[in-house]
C-alpha cells in the first residue's frame, strides 16, 4: 500500500518536471527539470525493487545515476561558456602572449610578477 503511493508520488513529481522541461522558459530551467525527473525515475525504480525483493534492477539504477550526473555538468559547462565575460579576453594580444595568463584576473592583462619576500616592490632589497 504505502509503496503503491510512492511510486505515484514520484511519477507526479516526474510528470511535473516534464511539465516544466516542456515549458520552462530558460536552459537552465529545462536542465533542472531533467535532472529532477530522472531522480523521480530512479526513486520509483528503487521502491519497486524494494517492493519487489529483486536486485536485478539495482545495476540499471547506477547507470542512470552516472548518465544523470553528467547531463547538468555538460549543461552547466555549457551556459558558462555562454556567459564567462573573460571569453573576448582569451584571444592573443597584440604581442603575441596569450592574454588570459591570470585567470583571475577580469581585465585579461598580463600578470605582474610578485616581489621575492626579501625585496620592497621596486626590486631593491630591503
Amino acid at each position: 500500500m504505502i509503496t503503491t503511493i510512492a511510486i505515484a508520488g514520484f511519477g507526479l513529481a516526474g510528470l511535473c518536471a516534464v511539465y516544466r522541461l516542456v515549458r520552462g522558459p530558460a536552459l537552465a530551467d529545462r536542465v533542472i527539470a531533467v535532472e529532477v525527473a530522472v531522480v523521480s525515475l530512479m526513486a520509483a525504480v528503487t521502491v519497486d525493487a524494494a517492493r519487489r525483493g529483486e536486485p536485478t534492477f539495482l545495476v540499471a539504477l547506477v547507470v542512470l545515476a552516472l548518465v544523470g550526473l553528467a547531463g547538468p555538468f555538460a549543461a552547466g559547462r555549457y551556459l558558462e561558456r555562454d556567459t564567462d565575460p573573460g571569453e573576448a579576453a582569451s584571444e592573443p594580444s597584440r604581442a603575441g602572449r596569450s592574454s588570459r595568463s591570470d585567470p583571475t584576473r577580469r581585465d585579461g592583462g598580463p600578470r605582474r610578477r610578485q616581489p621575492h619576500p626579501g625585496q620592497a616592490p621596486g626590486g631593491d632589497r630591503l
